[in-house]
């Protein structure tokens, strides 16, 4: 039995409200573990119904005793027909809504992830929020948050260590170590847990990237670089190489000299100015290096890191497809490498997708779910990426379904944990790593 579960806030109960459910209309899109699961569903203001839906309702749709969905009405849209009838549209969102109640602004020193999300719930999350399936031991010798959302605090803590987390429908907490979840079946020719004409799995080069070459932002060079110019009695102003990080060394004659930078020093404090924009550095016009007196300029500089990465073996099976990416956040050479890395790794063969409708319960994204089918001689794991689900009669659900390879899931994190590493200002001059994947 389905039910349509409403209570308006200072109501101290839910009633069932499925007879005003515009059934046609009800649409959830659940997401992968942190994501929030979203509700979308009209309700005819007839006069023979009596339910007026209003931002701030609590809903819970139920099949039996398990949740479908559960949260609060976020969003409502009244409109009125011809007649004068009153039709409302609502958007609902799960109780990471109720979750983030309030802004983090705390610092927290030696406490674990545990300790740390207990007392985010406790101070800053909606009422009724707990944290039960909470399983967080490492020890956090320092982390400060400054007014973020809880789920972002949440967020962080678990980029940090690893873990994956979501608000479930009783509105608790889980948080936990990333690991496989089986689905509660798998697919076959004969077991009928699926719309048989509905399965479809879709193998796409269109994206395929085998030579990817990544420009990230400036570094600063391990070595040192010295540009070396002869003094004519008349030239002051020289144009260097690099743009050089400081502490810069420079000496006439081999003699050292004091540097200043162009704007905040001058000729009263320092014998050379570096202009950091322009790149030059000059002496004093009055006192210019005489002919002959060799200047030594230089040091450490900044180059814009650049790594290209092949794989051989998608080369020769399918031609290099050469893919390029900038982004001006990666300073490191080891982060432009693996963010590189990581789009062949994704994109090196054919992407592998799927998707299909089921009427049986239990299905959700992050499961990982079994394809066999003799008929087509086809056997993967899979995970579920997304689930939409709908009344396809006033009585019954169907789950739509979409499918990734495990790799591609795998590769979500990855490349968003490499995307928030090392990350400065950009810069101008390159230098190029070249690696080759080996086969």
């Amino acid at each position: 039995m389905i039910t349509f579960e409403v209570k308006k806030p200072g109501e101290p109960s839910f009633t069932d409200r499925k007879s005003s459910i515009l059934w046609e209309d009800f649409d959830i899109q659940q997401g992968l573990t942190k994501e929030v699961d979203t509700c979308t569903f009209s309700v005819d203001k007839s006069t023979s119904v009596t339910y007026k839906p209003g931002v701030g309702d609590e809903i819970q749709i139920k099949q039996d005793a398990d949740k479908v969905f559960a949260g609060f009405i976020v969003r409502t849209s009244e409109k009125q027909d011809r007649s004068g009838k009153l039709f409302y549209s609502c958007d609902a969102k799960d109780y990471t809504y109720i979750l983030d109640q309030k802004l983090v602004n705390k610092t927290y020193t030696g406490q674990t992830e545990a300790q740390i999300i207990a007392d985010i719930i406790t101070n800053f999350a909606g009422p009724g929020v707990t944290g039960t399936n909470v399983v967080g031991t490492s020890t956090v010798a320092l982390i400060a948050f400054n007014n973020i959302a809880p789920s972002a605090a949440i967020q962080k803590l678990a980029d940090i260590y690893g873990r994956d987390w979501y608000v479930d429908y009783n509105k608790d907490i889980h948080y936990f170590t990333k690991e496989s979840l089986a689905a509660p079946f798998g697919l076959t020719d004969t077991n009928d847990k699926y719309v048989f004409s509905s399965l479809e799995i879709q193998a796409d080069i269109t994206q395929l990237r085998n030579s990817v070459i990544v420009e990230g932002g400036e570094a600063i060079s391990a070595s040192t670089f010295f540009d070396v110019y002869v003094g004519d009695s008349i030239q002051h102003t020289f144009k260097a190489s690099w743009r050089y990080a400081t502490p810069i060394s420079a000496t006439i004659n081999g003699v050292a000299k004091t540097i200043g930078i162009e704007g905040i020093a001058d000729f009263t404090t320092a014998d050379i100015l570096y202009n950091i924009n322009s790149f030059t550095f000059r002496v004093n016009p009055a006192t210019p290096v005489p002919s002959g007196q060799q200047i030594v300029f230089g040091g450490k500089y900044y180059y814009t890191v650049v790594a290209k990465v092949q794989d051989p073996v998608s080369i020769a099976l399918y031609g290099t497809r050469e893919f390029y990416i900038q982004d001006k956040n990666i300073n490191d050479k080891d982060v432009a490498k693996a963010r590189a890395k990581a789009e062949i790794a994704a994109y090196g063969t054919p992407l592998l997708e799927g998707s299909f409708d089921t009427d049986s319960p239990g299905l959700r994204p992050g499961q990982q779910i079994n394809i066999t089918s003799a008929s087509r001689g086809y056997s993967a794991d899979f995970i579920i990426q997304g689930v939409t689900v709908k009344l396809r009669t006033p009585l019954t659900f169907t789950w739509s379904v979409k499918l990734i390879t495990i790799k591609s899931f795998e590769l979500i994190d990855l490349l968003s944990q490499i995307l928030e590493s090392g990350r400065q200002d950009p810069g101008a001059n390159q230098q190029i790593f070249v690696i080759t994947l080996v086969a």
